[in-house]
């Protein structure tokens, strides 16, 4: 089985919220030594070993914890288009306020690249989830984090930014021309819905539920510390992704004419 029973039986009390990440970036989160880590891992390429040296020292610079690591806005030409306030273009924590949510896994209207938005969401939002961690990680785990009064924590929805953005991600270029002018409107579609998303931010004692927003996202901009902390389940990486093709529900393809 590769759910624990317990795994959809969570209250959306937001009081709490969840987080996944690679078993190396647990090490991390606990305030494991980054050069331990890596030479735990035993033989590798030097090349791999310095790439992933640099990350797990990035991630511990902070010390034992949970901390910002993902900016809000990613990619500079991004936020060279935007107007947003300072915090906006601040690393965050980002997680989901249930640990598999219905909205994220039914996504026949949606489809991101051939991926589930929560596929989507693991591989891209995990922590100590960079390409480099991943190829040598062993294992996910799923952390349920306890909110605080004091913690700087919003709910996002994400929704409109993967609308504005997916039409001209998924194009097909025949041409070099064609390729600039997708391009210049993946862009142009990431600026708008980043804008929406932005505009989305609501206090976590504003969420009214299920419903809206259509797919809520976390955004703590709080450190957090290792105590406030528990691992709810872990994943091998071949569960993982049994995992994430249970939630992938493709959208039928339409008939030729």
């Amino acid at each position: 089985m590769i759910l624990s029973p317990e795994f959809y039986k969570h209250a959306l009390d937001g009081k709490v919220f969840y987080h996944f990440t690679t078993d190396i970036g647990l090490r991390v989160i606990k305030g494991e030594d980054p050069a331990a880590i890596v030479d735990d891992l035993g033989s590798i390429p030097p090349k791999d070993k310095a790439a992933l040296l640099k990350e797990l020292k990035r991630l511990a610079k902070n010390g034992p914890g949970l901390h910002p690591a993902n900016y809000f806005v990613q990619g500079p030409r991004i936020l060279s288009r935007l107007t947003l306030p300072r915090k906006g273009r601040k690393k965050v924590v980002e997680g989901l306020l249930e640990p598999a949510p219905e909205s994220w896994t039914n996504t026949r209207d949606l489809p991101v690249k051939g991926q589930s938005f929560y596929e989507f969401f693991i591989d891209t939002l995990t922590s100590g989830g960079a390409n480099i961690v991943k190829k040598y990680a062993k294992e996910y785990t799923l952390l349920k984090v306890s909110i605080q009064p004091e913690d700087d924590i919003k709910i996002a929805d994400i929704a409109d930014l993967v609308k504005d953005a997916t039409p001209a991600l998924q194009g097909e270029a025949k041409n070099r021309r064609e390729k600039v002018a997708l391009g210049f409107h993946a862009v142009a579609g990431v600026v708008s819905g980043t804008k929406k998303y932005w505009k989305s931010l609501v206090p976590v004692s504003e969420y009214k539920g299920k419903e809206t927003p259509t797919l809520p996202v976390v955004v703590c901009w709080t450190s957090i510390a290792p105590e406030r902390l528990e691992v709810v389940q872990t994943f091998s990486t071949q569960q993982m992704q049994q995992l994430k093709n249970l939630h992938w529900k493709p959208r039928a393809k339409s008939p030729s004419l």
